[in-house]
């Protein structure tokens, strides 16, 4: 065998071990407090979904199963508007957007997850976990990484500095966002 078969032998095996071990850490749910593990996880869907109200999901229960058990996206739902595999827990209500909450100007909530018992009417800054700010129209999980990271923030000139936000993406979080 030469010399460059060799190498590339052990080259595909490094990326083959690799590729596995990636696979083998893959994250995993958070475990559910014990106390939680008995009853149903209860959603309350709004927005642009088939039958909006209340849905009974089981744990660990995301924004797509909620969707699908409120029948699924209405023809109004706007595309990619919601990150389907967003992790919710009992009481929270999810705002899936529409077409035209979405290509609105600023100022519609828009997809839009509380924290149970209906929570504050904007997400708090440097509170919000970092799914809470991914339910964010733009705000994808480097950016809501990068704003955890930026905390204390002392408003929106602050989300303003944080790399990713710019003017357009801060004038469609300036109604939804807030500091405490």
């Amino acid at each position: 065998m030469s010399l460059l078969a060799e190498r590339l032998t052990v080259l595909l095996l490094v990326l083959l071990c690799l590729l596995v071990g990636a696979w083998a850490v893959r994250p995993s749910p958070a475990p559910r407090p014990p106390e939680l593990l008995a009853g149903p996880v209860r959603v309350r869907v709004i927005g642009a979904v088939r039958r909006p109200g209340l849905v009974d999901l089981v744990w660990p229960a995301t924004a797509g199963a909620a969707v699908a058990a409120a029948g699924g996206l209405s023809a109004q739902a706007a595309p990619g508007g919601l990150p389907l595999g967003l992790s919710l827990d009992d009481g929270a209500t999810l705002r899936v957007p529409s077409r035209s909450d979405w290509f609105a100007a600023p100022g519609g909530s828009r997809g839009v997850i509380n924290a149970p018992g209906g929570g504050p009417p904007c997400t708090d800054l440097n509170s919000a976990s970092t799914v809470q700010l991914v339910a964010l129209p733009g705000v994808g999980e480097k950016l809501a990484a990068r704003i955890v990271a930026a905390r204390p923030l002392s408003g929106l000139a602050a989300l303003d500095a944080v790399r990713g936000v710019g003017p357009i993406l801060l004038g469609r979080l300036a109604p939804l966002v807030c500091q405490k």
